[in-house]
């Protein structure tokens, strides 16, 4: 038994994923960690004035980083039309740094009317279809893919199906 890893997701801020690797060191052991943003634009988190540039270069500099306890960083619970763009801000701080991303359907929770819309920065429609991009996303880094909010069964089948096609077409 045991815990293989830690997933620390779907953070706006990246003074709440320092503060949360900060208790990990504070606990001990050895338990490796991901951390991973949700993002309002490819390059600002959640949070209000917060880049996802700066959000990597203060991960880079944490103890559980330099001691490679922080072996991922991923981009969750946000559009996929959002994540090539955030990758290409990952990259431009560490080419090397495996990314995660599970983003969500490309829609967005209404709280007044209590209903999912679509996302206006996915180009006005419910994304169904990231055969497009997820060649794009493995070719840079990725190393694993999935879905968040409003992705279910049969869409999470076919991203492991497109996932296995990007992998042989591309050895």
């Amino acid at each position: 038994g045991g815990v293989d890893f830690i997933a620390a997701e779907t953070l706006p801020s990246w003074r709440e994923a320092l503060a949360i690797l900060d208790c990990l060191v504070a606990t001990g052991g050895f338990t490796p960690v991901w951390v991973s943003f949700t993002l309002k634009s490819a390059n600002q988190l959640a949070a209000d004035c917060e880049s996802l540039q700066d959000a990597i270069k203060n991960l880079r500099k944490h103890e559980l980083f330099k001691k490679g306890r922080l072996f991922a960083v991923g981009l969750n619970c946000c559009s996929p039309s959002v994540i090539s763009g955030g990758i290409a801000e990952i990259r431009t701080v560490t080419k090397t740094l495996p990314i995660v991303v599970y983003p969500n359907s490309g829609e967005t929770w209404n709280g007044k009317t209590r209903r999912w819309e679509v996302d206006v920065t996915a180009g006005g429609k419910k994304s169904t279809d990231w055969s497009d991009v997820i060649k794009d996303w493995l070719r840079h880094g990725v190393v694993a893919v999935g879905g968040c909010c409003r992705v279910d069964a049969d869409k999470l089948n076919g991203i492991r199906l497109e996932v296995a096609k990007a992998i042989v077409n591309n050895p």
